[in-house]
């Protein structure tokens, strides 16, 4: 996730809109710096929240507590970053899932091993498989439970434009062609819960190094 020159708006005590400006979040020293043309002068310790967004959607909220404040300028420590409600929606969180696709004919079910490695509420990413998704497998169903269903749920895609993406090994992207609301709900809050364990552990207090 890009914590660097994010479209954002600060909150402090005593002013009732925010102003709008650039955050750069740091969590190797849990730090966020935040520019603007006007900048609310706080005391040192002023808890502050800064809300940084994704073409104008809330996708972070950063808390933390006033250091450094000038007139344009304002760094703030101790910071703790968790997702904006609905933030679940704008991304894909990377994953290693085992999973199945169901390969059918008139007289057989065939399941073959992949890996999900990259889920969201749109649209997910296959490895681990040998597809041809311009061609006979453009469409497939996809069987996949724990840790985002409680159970075994199959679900049919279609691959996306451009769907082969290459890097250490191929990989392959396919949206949902259908899902229930029941199934989009757990991705959801997979999704979610998934992206804000990581958030809460990158940016927990540490020891100082020596």
């Amino acid at each position: 996730m890009n914590f660097n020159n994010l479209d954002a708006i600060i909150y402090t005590e005593g002013f009732s809109e925010g102003e709008t400006g650039q955050a750069k979040i740091s969590p190797f020293d849990r730090t966020c710096e935040f520019t603007g043309e006007f900048v609310p002068m706080l005391t040192i310790g002023a808890p502050v929240i800064i809300v940084c967004k994704y073409h104008d959607v809330p996708l972070l909220r950063v808390c933390g507590k006033a250091y450094l404040s000038t007139r344009n300028y304002l760094r703030i420590t101790d910071v703790e970053c968790s997702l904006c409600d609905g933030a679940e929606n704008l991304i894909e969180t990377q994953v290693s899932i085992s999973a199945d696709i169901i390969k059918a004919t008139r007289r057989t079910v065939k399941l073959i091993p992949c890996y999900v490695s990259a889920i969201g509420v749109d649209a997910v990413t296959l490895s681990g498989c040998d597809l041809n998704p311009d061609g006979a497998d453009k469409r497939i169903t996809l069987r996949m439970g724990y840790p985002v269903f409680p159970r075994e749920v199959d679900i049919p895609l279609v691959s996306c434009e451009k769907g082969l993406r290459f890097g250490d090994s191929p990989r392959l992207a396919y949206r949902y062609e259908e899902i229930s609301p029941r199934d989009l709900s757990c991705i959801r809050a997979f999704v979610r819960e998934r992206e804000n364990a990581k958030l809460a552990d990158l940016f927990k207090p540490r020891s100082n190094i020596i």
